[in-house]
C-alpha cells in the first residue's frame, strides 16, 4: 500500500474515479481510505479479513484501499446472493467485520458503513 500511496502522492489532483457523484482525485480517494483504515484498526488486527459489499465507484475504491491500508484482506460480496450465503461467506472467511452500505440481513460481524468515513473533501 505504501508504494501506492507514493506513485500517488505525486499528483494528487490525477482523477481517480467517474461515478454518479461526479469526479474524485486520488488525494480525496486516498484520504477516505485512510479513514476506512483507521476505523478497521479500532475493529481487529492486521491480516484480518474484511467483507466488502459496496456500490461500484468512489466509495468501493476508497473501501478497498482502507482495508489494504490497515493490512486487512478484502472478502468481496455481492447483495444479489442470499442473506444466509452472504453470512456463510462471512462466517467461512472469519471476518472480524462487513463494509457495506446496503440494508443487509444480520449476518453475525459487525457492519460498518463507509459512509462514516467520508470527511468533507469526499462527494456524498
Amino acid at each position: 500500500m505504501l508504494l501506492l500511496e507514493g506513485f500517488l502522492a505525486r499528483d494528487p489532483h490525477q482523477l481517480a474515479v467517474r461515478d454518479a457523484a461526479g469526479d474524485h482525485d486520488w488525494g480525496a480517494v486516498l484520504a477516505q481510505a485512510r479513514r476506512v483504515a483507521g476505523t478497521l484498526a479500532a475493529v481487529g488486527p492486521p491480516g484480518m479479513a474484511v467483507g466488502l459489499m459496496v456500490e461500484p465507484g468512489v466509495r468501493w475504491l476508497a473501501s478497498l484501499l482502507g482495508i489494504w491500508h490497515a493490512g486487512g484482506v478484502a472478502v468481496p460480496l455481492s447483495p444479489l446472493h442470499p442473506p444466509r450465503e452472504i453470512a456463510w461467506l462471512l462466517e467461512d472467511a472469519e471476518a472480524a467485520c462487513l463494509l457495506t452500505d446496503h440494508d443487509v440481513a444480520p449476518s453475525g460481524v459487525p457492519h460498518l458503513d463507509p459512509r462514516a468515513c467520508e470527511g468533507p473533501e469526499a462527494d456524498t
